[in-house]
């Protein structure tokens, strides 16, 4: 049998923190079941997300404190899927993709206030930075070089 009830938490001054709807099963176990808000201090609303059964899907959507959108995560099945996107708060905003839980680091991206896209500086590979040396006068050069 399921009931359904809520977890609820408080700030020091009265103010609703936490809501998280739960459902109740046998043996006095409970899992989160719909729609979990987090609030500031000061009453607005912090974070969103949805849990079906104890799984989070849809949506996480967090919120800076003069309401503009801080983050969107898609979830589905408790795995982060699609787009990612975090605006800062100058107007940039950074964007990247999940397949399955992964984080496809080529989908990373930057953008300026205006949306135009940054141009990303290079990475180094996993093999770590190439050294590169100056050819001077006198020095060897290996036949595969010269045409």
């Amino acid at each position: 049998m399921l009931t359904k009830e809520a977890i609820v938490t408080h700030y020091p001054n009265g103010q609703l923190e936490w809501r998280v709807p739960i459902e109740w099963h046998v043996y006095g176990h409970y899992r989160r079941h719909g729609e979990a808000l987090q609030y500031y201090p000061s009453g607005e609303v912090k974070l969103h997300r949805t849990y079906e059964h104890g799984v989070e899907v849809g949506t996480e959507t967090i919120y800076y404190k003069n309401g503009s959108v801080m983050s969107t995560l898609n979830f589905t099945n408790g795995k982060k899927e699609g787009v990612h996107i975090f605006n800062h708060p100058d107007g940039s905003r950074e964007e990247c993709s999940f397949a399955s839980g992964e984080l496809a680091r080529s989908s990373i991206k930057h953008f300026d206030e205006k949306g135009k896209e940054k141009l990303r500086t290079h990475e180094p590979d996993s093999k770590g930075p190439t050294e590169l040396k100056k050819i001077l006068p006198g020095d060897h050069i290996p036949s595969s070089f010269v045409k």
